[in-house]
């Protein structure tokens, strides 16, 4: 990080932290808005200057008030929703690590490919021999994959079928 930005996070936190010392020798407490934006800075100050993701710099949910716009969105860090199955741009740990390979939109798009080539095989194949295959496994497959089901056991599933 360059000294520019470290000098004026600093110094803005120091300005803050010396505002709201004054206010609390004058109304006998400190403002919380004023001692959340100080606490603000120093998340951006170990995020930017250290590194740190920013759950790790935001720390717990409950330091910033559980009933709180702060502390909820704390506690969204910490607990991401699940990812949408039919957004690529989604599929990522909550974390931010990028997914394994094996569960990348285009390793989904190539067993989407090889379930489907896998269900044209079977619709040449007789009726009779190929209908117990095609009703009791490869169509409620296929059907789980188009409900949005993104597991790593579907995918193994879609990818060993033959």
């Amino acid at each position: 990080m360059n000294d520019k930005l470290r000098a004026g996070i600093e110094a803005v936190r120091v300005r803050l932290h010396d505002i709201n010392n004054e206010i609390a020798e004058t109304k006998g407490r400190i403002d919380p808005v004023l001692g959340d934006a100080e606490t603000l800075l120093g998340v951006l100050w170990r995020i930017v200057t250290d590194g740190w993701t920013p759950v790790r710099a935001f720390g717990a949910p409950g330091d910033w008030g559980y009933g709180t716009d702060l502390g909820e969105g704390v506690w969204e860090l910490h607990h991401p929703p699940p990812p949408s199955p039919r957004d690529p741009v989604s599929l990522q740990i909550g974390d931010g690590k990028p997914l394994p390979p094996a569960l990348s939109p285009a390793a989904w798009s190539e067993a989407k490919d090889h379930l489907d080539n896998v269900i044209r095989q079977y619709g040449k194949i007789p009726a009779e021999s190929s209908m117990p295959a095609l009703t009791l496994f490869l169509l409620p497959l296929r059907a789980r994959f188009e409900r949005g089901e993104r597991t790593e056991e579907i995918y193994a599933e879609m990818m060993a079928t033959e």
